[in-house]
């Protein structure tokens, strides 16, 4: 008997089917549950790096702070592209852009309170005087939104205890 004359009965096929079915989900959902340990994985190591910055703010090293903003940035963009794959809400996205608006206004107002004092330089006195209640005002708005980025700082722990939560 040749193989071209073997014939699988109706049910024997659908059993073969029904098993190549199920061996792909289980491959997929290996290579599934794979692909999210790494991810994980690289996710861990942007969060540790951003804590690493966070321990070293102290609001008065603007440098500090400019480093902790890219770094944030890179970590927020990572969530914002994760969303679909861990239940990440509108909400705390919300909550981590307002952090990456803070922390962009701290660098606005340090880079227009340098060129300003660039600028004064070569003014006289009486110009330089009259700064003052400017230089005053930047430093209060400065130091309004690195209140604010601190206390957005403590939602990061947050969603980064749900990630890990769901991805073990």
């Amino acid at each position: 008997m040749c193989s071209s004359d073997l014939k699988f009965a109706p049910v024997d096929q659908d059993l073969f089917l029904v098993r190549m079915q199920l061996r792909q989900k289980l491959t997929d959902s290996r290579a599934h549950g794979e692909i999210r340990r790494q991810i994980a994985s690289a996710i861990k190591l942007e969060f540790e790096g951003l804590m690493r910055l966070r321990g070293r703010l102290d609001g008065v090293r603007m440098a500090r702070m400019h480093e902790f903003r890219i770094a944030f940035k890179r970590f927020r963009d990572v969530l914002e592209a994760l969303k679909p794959l861990y239940a990440i809400s509108e909400m705390e996205l919300s909550a981590l852009r307002q952090l990456q608006f803070a922390l962009g206004e701290i660098q606005n107002l340090e880079v227009i309170e340098a060129g300003l004092q660039q600028w004064s330089r070569k003014q006289s006195r009486v110009v330089r005087s009259k700064l003052g209640p400017v230089y005053n005002e930047m430093r209060g708005a400065r130091q309004a939104h690195t209140e604010i980025a601190f206390k957005c700082c403590e939602h990061i722990d947050t969603l980064w205890v749900m990630i890990q939560e769901e991805v073990s």
